[in-house]
């Protein structure tokens, strides 16, 4: 009975995932095959600056999960790269596609429409290991090597790279590492006489200066509203308002969950997996406790009926100071605000050492970051191909200065470096506030990334979630214990 059970698990689960497990045939000669074996290019000749000239025209199908706001600017590179070898016969095309789709896109397209699949894809870099183990990339290393451009290893943050290895073996060429932040109305908090918080235990001391300001009816707030500037001048609220400065919740996936749990095992000595891929989450006491104590802020700092349709809302109106969002939006958010309330109005915070129970622990300012990569897809058989999707994939991490503008931290020690990016205004205005690349810690290596990444998630929203009771230290147990489940009914097969 336990065994069907485990079967029936395993079914539901592959229908929602089942192309992107998938594997068939190939485009052209080569079948499955994944090795690095050499690459011998026998016509192709070299510019003044050492770069291959094709024989003839290739132009490369890229297919990309990079969506909006952040695609604009990887296209920006993207032309930078096809003007640069505009005289080499190789150019790229990328095709954005949403992140609910591209997964099973890709895995479909390589099984039954092999020559309208990419030649490469850009991904998140936590699927790789998923993806190499069910040969729909191949490795990348040798197409490299057969136009004298060898990737140096040394070249890349070890933390990020280390996320494009499969079996021993290089798939990928990590481009960014990038995570949540908090977005913060520090108008509101200079206002009333405030600064940010900076550790776990300041979060909570702001919070309550906040609260009992509402309580005593001297809480200063003002709203963004474009169309009444009555609204945008300073106004003193009290108990009747619906002032709670935390906008976080449970509800509708919120983009939170997906960045808090995790940083909090992170900055509290954890770990997301075992040797065996497996989850390790649930053995973190750090967890448990930041997890307790987010559950307390309900209905003292977290408003009722809060969730991410009404987070620029209520940090637009005045009525919440800390919203949690993606970095990726952070140019469009503070130039709205600029527009409107000054510059200054709205800032951004991200997470180093604001979950760790000991903000003086050396893992305290470790970040979860997610990365995407590039890599050559498995329908690529021809060399010239593959050599050319290595060239791009190498260029395009290489010389993603403009594409960093999106909200993303470099993966390229010599882009982390460049001048031109660290005396960017971008740079200045937000993307340094979201952290030190080399501190961000991504999911692993491990197959099992979904069972591991999204029960981790539903920690939190269990905790904050209008329906569930129960403690913390159930919602963990029953996420540790559903992931597993999920797991060992894959094993089953």
């Amino acid at each position: 009975m336990k065994r069907f059970f485990r079967l029936l698990i395993c079914f539901m689960f592959i229908l929602s995932t089942v192309a992107l497990y998938a594997c068939g045939g190939n485009k052209g000669n080569g079948g499955n095959k994944t090795d690095d074996s050499d690459i011998v290019l026998d016509d192709v000749t070299y510019d003044e600056y050492g770069y291959p000239v094709f024989p003839s025209k290739i132009t490369l199908n890229v297919w990309s999960v990079i969506g909006d706001p952040d695609n604009a600017y990887l296209d920006l590179v993207n032309k930078q790269f096809n003007d640069t070898f505009k005289n080499n016969n190789v150019e790229a095309n990328i095709t954005s596609i949403a992140t609910n789709l591209f997964y099973t896109q890709f895995a479909n397209t390589l099984n039954t429409d092999p020559d309208n699949a990419p030649d490469v894809v850009i991904f998140h870099s936590e699927r790789l290991t998923n993806l190499a183990d069910n040969k729909m990339i191949v490795p990348i290393e040798s197409a490299l090597k057969s136009i004298n451009q060898p990737l140096d290893t040394n070249n890349y943050l070890s933390n990020i790279l280390s996320e494009c290895y499969a079996g021993g073996q290089l798939y990928a060429i990590p481009l960014d590492v990038h995570s949540g932040f908090w977005y913060v109305r520090d108008d509101i908090l200079e206002k009333n006489g405030l600064s940010r918080p900076t550790t776990f235990a300041e979060i909570e001391t702001v919070c309550q200066a906040l609260m009992d300001k509402k309580a005593a009816g001297t809480l200063w707030v003002r709203s963004m509203d474009r169309n009444d500037a009555s609204l945008r001048e300073w106004r003193q609220v009290g108990p009747e308002s619906d002032f709670y400065p935390l906008e976080m919740s449970g509800e509708n996936d919120n983009m939170e969950c997906g960045w808090i749990p995790q940083t909090a095992v992170l900055q509290n000595g954890g770990t997301f997996c075992d040797k065996n891929g497996y989850p390790a989450w649930n053995t973190n006491q750090g967890l448990e406790t930041v997890l307790n104590t987010i559950k307390n802020w309900k209905g003292k700092y977290i408003g009722a009926n809060r969730d991410a349709d009404t987070l620029w809302a209520n940090l637009g109106n005045g009525n919440a100071v800390f919203g949690f969002e993606g970095s990726w939006w952070a140019e469009s958010r503070l130039n709205e605000y600029d527009s409107v309330l000054g510059e200054g109005s709205l800032g951004v915070m991200g997470l180093s050492k604001l979950f760790a129970l000991d903000p003086t622990a050396e893992y305290a300012n470790k970040v979860y970051g997610v990365g995407h990569c590039f890599a050559l897809s498995r329908s690529v058989t021809n060399n010239k191909v593959k050599a050319a999707g290595a060239l791009y994939s190498k260029y395009m991490t290489e010389n993603s200065i403009k594409y960093m503008k999106g909200g993303h931290l470099p993966a390229c020690l010599s882009v982390i470096n460049n001048p031109e990016y660290t005396s960017s205004t971008e740079y200045n205005r937000y993307l340094k506030y979201m952290g030190d690349p080399a501190n961000f810690q991504t999911l692993g290596n491990t197959k099992y990334f979904k069972p591991v990444y999204e029960q981790l998630k539903m920690t939190y929203m269990y905790t904050l979630s209008k329906n569930k009771t129960g403690t913390v230290k159930d919602f963990i147990a029953e996420a540790y214990q559903k992931a597993m489940a999920t797991i060992r009914a894959e094993e089953d097969l």
